[in-house]
């Protein structure tokens, strides 16, 4: 039995555990940084604000997706006021 398991071809479950452990904390830590933005983030209204931590708490990691792509990415201002010229006016 020596290097049945740490030697011999018995050693992917271990490498396929470490992998989704990983994947887990990095997924849940991406869930929980979404609830604390969407916590702390000024909407326009508190009902905006009400809607998304339920679809965060029953969507879960899906609903934090979706935060993701429709509210944290998105511009504050979607039509920035264009920026001067810098030159030189002739007179």
């Amino acid at each position: 039995m020596d290097g049945f398991f740490w030697g011999g071809g018995l050693m992917w479950p271990f490498y396929f555990m470490i992998f989704f452990f990983f994947a887990f904390v990095v997924s849940i830590a991406f869930w929980a940084w979404m609830v604390v933005d969407c916590a702390t983030r000024k909407f326009k209204g508190d009902v905006d604000k009400i809607v998304w931590i339920l679809i965060l708490i029953f969507l879960n990691l899906l609903g934090a997706f979706i935060y993701f792509l429709a509210v944290y990415i998105r511009k504050e201002n979607p039509n920035p006021v264009p920026q001067r010229s810098r030159r030189k006016r002739s007179r």
